[in-house]
């Protein structure tokens, strides 16, 4: 089994070797994090995400002799991600970047990474998440996450880039191309009113619920969702995680009929 060793970040790295095309010299190439396992105990196999989502880079390097090692440079073309992310959006939330994202299917996804500039440059941007953001493993349901920027750091007027990596359970990344940004605005400024979205199309099915339901409804204009589910006596039961919803377009979420507790429901009508 490849066992993942260290990981560190290169960028715009010279890969010496041989590749698959028809270059004869090694070529520069933007990659993203690097991953490097141990295989055997004596071959090493570094994997790297790059910019360009159809391509990717495999390098090996027998650590039994001198060689430098062999870089392989292909495209993904006919190959599977094991993520489909469909959605990556930043809004300023009571004082906080608030990132969310939405997948469609995910296989064997272990979790997730963001990486953070001030500037609108990969190479030099750096992982603000310190544990990985666990990821749904394997489904064919849509996946909602969001993850609070919460830096200390983080400048007034100044624009930060966002990107999100994910990683799978045999350790091998990929970068997005969806890059996010936002400007921290300045507290003294009072911000114009704004408008809440309208909500039309609002259905739960089924209801009385037995043992799970789908929430169903649709908002004038994009905004962030979040579902609270109450009983017959007017008590809070569930809050689910906020999602994005996106403009004019009937959204759903699920609802497992369990309780914040993790306790499941009796049978019933819930609102």
């Amino acid at each position: 089994m490849n066992k993942p060793i260290s990981a560190t970040k290169l960028m715009q790295r010279k890969l010496p070797g041989s590749q698959t095309d028809e270059e004869t010299e090694p070529q520069v190439i933007s990659v993203g994090v690097l991953k490097l396992y141990l295989i055997q105990q004596i071959l090493i196999m570094l994997v790297f995400a790059t910019l360009d989502p159809t391509h990717f880079v495999v390098a090996y390097r027998d650590v039994g002799n001198s060689y430098k090692g062999t870089a392989i440079i292909g495209t993904v073309d006919g190959i599977s991600l094991p993520v489909t992310l469909s959605s990556f959006t930043v809004q300023y939330l009571n004082n906080t970047p608030t990132l969310s994202w939405v997948t469609q299917s995910e296989v064997d996804n272990l979790g997730w990474n963001i990486y953070r500039n001030e500037e609108e440059e990969f190479s030099s941007s750096k992982r603000i998440t310190d544990v990985m953001i666990p990821g749904n493993a394997t489904t064919t349901e849509p996946s909602y996450y969001i993850y609070n920027d919460t830096s200390e750091n983080l400048i007034v007027e100044q624009t930060y880039w966002y990107w999100l990596e994910s990683i799978d359970y045999s350790g091998i990344c990929q970068v997005y191309n969806m890059v996010i940004q936002i400007t921290i605005p300045d507290p003294s400024v009072i911000p114009p009113n704004i408008e809440l979205p309208i909500v039309y199309d609002l259905k739960n099915v089924p209801n009385p619920v037995n043992t799970n339901s789908k929430f169903r409804f649709t908002l004038d204009k994009a905004s962030l969702v979040s579902v609270s589910i109450y009983n017959i006596k007017g008590e809070l039961v569930r809050t689910l995680p906020s999602a994005l919803a996106p403009e004019d377009e009937t959204e759903s979420i699920y609802w497992n009929g369990k309780d914040n507790s993790g306790k499941e429901l009796l049978p019933g009508i819930y609102l």
